[in-house]
């Protein structure tokens, strides 16, 4: 059986490396980006001048800001890992815009339930992204109604990914 998670929006907290405030004036080249995981997967999005998520929460709401963002689509990039007891699961980035800060570094990360997902993307200003994905999970499952739970942890190790703009 094959599962496929992503984070809610709710739940993803972003990392600015620098102040969201540096975004305004970042040099990156607009348009969609396209590669490919260490593991083969596609890896699709885009840098758009747009209102992003600063990766603030003031209140219990997440602040915006205009700027040049990075815009994920298609839950990317896809990290692939596999279970204790041999599944093999499938995790993503949450769909979303996220302010880019001048250093170019954007740390997603969210914990949901039982698993912890970690994606860094590193903007160039030459129109070429690179990142870095894992994910780990623990949960208890019973593989029969009359067995007994067993503890079972997924891993993903650490998944490269390179992508370079392909056009506005």
């Amino acid at each position: 059986m094959r599962r496929v998670l992503v984070l809610s929006t709710a739940a993803i907290l972003v990392l600015l490396v620098t102040s969201p405030a540096e975004a305004a004036s970042s040099p990156f080249k607009l348009g969609t980006y396209k590669g490919k995981t260490s593991q083969g997967n596609p890896v699709l999005f885009s840098i758009v001048k747009a209102t992003c998520n600063t990766g603030q929460v003031v209140g219990g709401v997440e602040q915006t800001k205009a700027g040049t963002c990075l815009s994920i689509q298609n839950e990317t990039p896809h990290i692939v890992g596999t279970c204790s007891n041999g599944v093999p699961v499938q995790y993503g980035s949450v769909g979303g815009t996220y302010l880019i800060p001048k250093s170019g570094t954007v740390k997603l990360k969210g914990l949901i339930g039982t698993y912890d997902l970690r994606v860094t993307f590193r903007i160039g200003h030459n129109g070429r992204a690179t990142g870095t994905g894992h994910f780990h999970e623990e949960y208890r499952y019973a593989p029969s109604p009359t067995a007994a739970p067993v503890n079972v942890v997924c891993e993903s190790g650490a998944v490269t990914f390179k992508a370079k703009r392909t056009g506005r």
